[in-house]
């Protein structure tokens, strides 16, 4: 899994692979209009999701949800929430390492 961050700012949040997914959907004409059709709502849970697979973490129903619902905000909070799921999983990975336990 690539770590991204820490942000200092929303404009850095702009550089990441989830933004330019975004912006390629723009340049693309695939985005309507108020997006009605939620295509950057479902390009967002996609990644939240798949950050939480990475990361090894088990997902009740409720918190698929709340990534549902975390999905429709701004990209830039999304992407600093990927980066924190990011910089904690190695994180704990650099822990196991330390500690002796394998990777």
């Amino acid at each position: 899994m690539d770590s991204f961050g820490p942000y200092d700012s929303e404009a850095q949040t702009r550089r990441e692979p989830l933004a330019t997914e975004i912006r390629a959907l723009h340049e693309s004409g695939q985005l309507r209009s108020g997006d009605p059709d939620r295509l950057v709502d479902a390009v967002q849970k996609k990644h939240l999701l798949d950050y939480c697979e990475q990361a090894g973490i088990d997902l009740g129903v409720y918190d698929v949800r709340v990534l549902a619902w975390l999905a429709g905000r701004d990209p830039s909070a999304v992407q600093v929430v990927l980066g924190l799921i990011s910089r904690a999983y190695e994180a704990g990975r650099k822990a196991d390492t330390v500690a002796g336990a394998a990777p």
